[in-house]
C-alpha cells in the first residue's frame, strides 16, 4: 500500500522555520508541491538594485522578462526592497512591471546608494516619485522604511495607512515648512497624519523648528506603541527629534535606544522616561567599534538603566552589545572583556533585586559583520559567573546577525 501523502498545510508550516536560502532552493526541485511552497518563502522579499551597478542586467527589459516567464512570483512578494539613487529614473520605467506586485506590506526605499554615508540627495525624476507613490498606495502597505530619502520624496510617500514607519538620515532640516507650504498650499486640512505603531528615528542633526513642525502635522506621536530612537551624539541639542518623541509618548510600551555615548551631567533630561506608565519593555543597544567592550560601554548601559523608574512597569530589559570589528581571532580578550562588564552591572542588577524590582535581563553580543563560531557557550559562561547568581532572571545570547543565535 503506498504511504499517504503528505499534506501540504504541513509541509508549509515546517518550510516556514527554514530562513536558509541553499535549503530552500534545493526544495524547489524535490517536487511540485514543494516548488510551490518554497518559492512561497524564497520571493517572501524581493530586490530591485539599479543598471549603473556592476553586473546587475538593465530593468525594464529583464524584470518583464522574468516576470512574464514566472507571473506568480509577484503574489508571493511581501518586501519590496528599491535601491534608489535620485539621478537615474530606472524605477519609473518598470512602473508597469512594479504594477504587479499587489500584496506587498512593506517597502524600502534606498538612497544611500554605494556609500552609507551619502544623504544629500537634491531631487528625483518625477516619474520615479510616481512609481514609488503607486507602490506606497497600496492598501495592504503597513510598513514604510526610508533611507536618506529627501523631504519633498518622503512627504508624497507617507501612505496614511501605514503602521510601521523608519527614517534612516533623511533629508530634512527647517526647508521643512517650505515644502509643506508648496505641496498643501490652501489644503492644510488635507496633511496626512500617521496613526503609528512604530516609529524608528536614526537621524542626523535636525533643527528644532523643523522637529515640531513635523512631528505636529505628521505623526501622533502619543499613540506610539514601539520606539526606536538613535542618538549620533551625545548633546542634547542635536537629537531634538528623539527627545520630543520620547517626551510626548503617552502609551509607549516598547522603547529601543541606540547609543554610542552619553554625557552623564548633560543628557539625564535626554533620558526621561518617568512618564511612561505602560512601558513593559526597554532595549539598549550600544554600536561598539572594536574587537572588545571597553569601560565606556557599560557607562552608557548604566546611564540608561538609572532612568528606568523603579519599582515600575518595565519587564524585560534587554542591553545588545553590537560589535562590528570583531574577527574571531581574539575571543579570550574578548571573553574577558564581557566578564568585566557583568562584574560592572551586577551591583546595579543587585539593587533592584534590593529594591523589589525583578525584571527579566537579556544581555546579548551581536556580532555584526556575521561571524559564526564557537563563542556562543563561553560568552554565556563569563557573563553568567558574574550575575547568574544575583536572584534576577539573566539570560545571555551570542547572535552572528539579527536573527541566528549562535550554539
Amino acid at each position: 500500500m503506498p504511504p499517504e501523502p503528505i499534506p501540504p498545510e504541513l509541509i508549509d508550516t515546517v518550510l516556514n522555520y527554514v530562513d536558509d536560502r541553499r535549503t530552500l532552493k534545493a526544495c524547489t526541485v524535490v517536487c511540485r508541491s514543494f516548488c510551490a511552497l518554497a518559492q512561497k518563502r524564497l520571493f517572501s522579499s524581493f530586490t530591485l538594485l539599479p543598471p549603473s551597478l556592476p553586473h546587475v542586467a538593465p530593468p525594464p527589459q529583464d524584470l518583464a522578462t522574468f516576470l512574464v516567464n514566472s507571473p506568480h512570483i509577484p503574489f508571493h512578494v511581501r518586501r519590496l526592497h528599491i535601491v534608489c539613487p535620485h539621478y537615474e529614473n530606472w524605477v519609473g520605467a518598470i512602473l508597469q512591471c512594479l504594477a504587479l506586485f499587489t500584496r506587498l506590506t512593506s517597502l524600502l526605499i534606498d538612497c544611500r546608494y554605494l556609500s552609507k554615508d551619502t544623504h544629500s540627495w537634491e531631487s528625483f525624476y518625477p516619474d520615479t516619485v510616481t512609481a514609488l507613490r503607486s507602490i506606497a498606495a497600496l492598501p495592504s502597505m503597513r510598513t514604510l522604511l526610508l533611507y536618506a530619502v529627501d523631504l519633498d520624496v518622503a512627504l508624497q510617500l507617507f501612505p496614511p495607512r501605514v503602521r510601521r514607519l523608519v527614517l534612516y538620515r533623511p533629508c530634512f532640516d527647517v526647508n521643512i515648512g517650505l515644502a509643506l507650504d508648496a505641496q498643501y498650499s490652501g489644503r492644510e486640512d488635507s496633511i496626512p497624519k500617521l496613526e503609528l505603531d512604530s516609529l524608528e528615528l536614526q537621524l542626523d542633526s535636525l533643527h528644532e523648528p523643523a522637529a515640531d513642525l513635523f512631528f505636529a502635522r505628521f505623526i501622533d506621536v502619543a499613540r506610539l506603541r514601539h520606539l526606536h530612537v538613535a542618538y549620533p551624539e551625545s548633546e542634547y541639542g542635536e537629537c531634538p527629534p528623539q527627545v520630543h518623541a520620547v517626551h510626548h509618548t503617552v502609551d509607549l510600551q516598547h522603547l529601543h535606544i541606540t547609543a554610542r555615548t552619553f554625557d552623564v551631567q548633560n543628557d539625564t533630561r535626554v533620558l526621561d522616561i518617568s512618564h511612561l506608565q505602560k512601558l513593559h519593555v526597554v532595549k539598549l543597544t550600544v554600536p561598539v567599534d572594536a574587537d572588545i567592550v571597553f569601560d565606556s560601554v557599560y557607562s552608557v548601559v548604566e546611564t540608561v538603566l538609572r532612568c528606568i523608574v523603579i519599582p515600575g512597569p518595565v519587564r524585560h530589559v534587554i542591553i545588545d552589545l553590537a560589535l562590528s570589528e570583531f574577527s574571531g581571532h581574539s575571543e579570550l580578550p574578548l571573553i574577558r572583556s564581557l566578564a568585566h562588564f557583568a562584574e560592572q552591572l551586577a551591583p546595579l542588577l543587585h539593587s533592584w533585586v534590593d529594591q523589589h524590582f525583578m525584571p527579566t535581563v537579556s544581555i546579548w553580543v551581536h556580532f555584526q559583520n556575521g561571524y559564526v563560531g564557537n563563542i556562543g557557550g563561553p560568552v554565556r559562561k563569563a557573563v553568567l559567573d558574574e550575575v547568574g547568581d544575583l536572584g534576577i532572571d539573566v539570560n545571555v545570547e551570542a547572535f552572528g546577525d539579527a536573527r541566528d543565535a549562535l550554539k
